[in-house]
């Protein structure tokens, strides 16, 4: 009987076993943390598809409205909000789809098609920044146009672990031609 009571007492747990479990419930936590702070979405079917020849990229898109203030970002494929008719704007991660994105120039083409429609729409880049991201305001960037528009947005400059997210926004415009 006073070995389990042993067992169930911390302040009688040899040092090996407090390192053990100490170890342990703090990979829990950061489990836990991680899988609570990312905001992704799982692999969905697409709706479209996303081809940018000057940097070799083919990607998926699929639809990812906002959640409340927040928009989830795909792991592996670009994600779609259209907040108005004339408006696509598109957003993905740095570090898997979008990663040679900073590559591109101001008149490189952009093809987009839509899966449902077979509809293939080419747009011209008419500007490229990058902002930092407390300087990015979403409703401004996502007003309606006079010209059917698409923009692509990723994360750039520096990732900073206190915010759990990069200094800055690469910001593409493009128009239809």
């Amino acid at each position: 009987m006073s070995l389990s009571i042993r067992r169930l007492n911390p302040l009688l747990w040899s040092l090996k076993t407090i390192n053990i479990v100490f170890v342990s419930l703090l990979t829990l936590l950061i489990a836990a943390y991680i899988l609570s702070s990312t905001t992704t979405l799982a692999q969905e079917p697409p709706i479209a598809l996303l081809s940018i020849s000057d940097i070799d990229l083919t990607a998926e898109i699929i639809a990812a409205p906002p959640q409340g203030r927040d928009l989830p970002t795909p792991d592996r494929q670009v994600g779609l909000y259209q907040p108005h008719e004339d408006l696509t704007f598109l957003y993905g991660h740095n570090t898997t789809v979008f990663g040679d994105l900073s590559k591109l120039k101001v008149s490189d083409p952009i093809n987009f098609k839509d899966l449902e429609t077979g509809e293939i729409t080419t747009y011209q880049i008419t500007k490229i920044t990058t902002q930092p991201t407390s300087a990015v305001r979403m409703a401004a960037l996502l007003t309606a146009p006079d010209t059917k528009t698409l923009i692509l947005m990723t994360c750039a400059g520096e990732f900073n672990p206190s915010v759990d997210t990069y200094d800055d926004r690469l910001i593409i415009w493009a128009e239809a031609i």
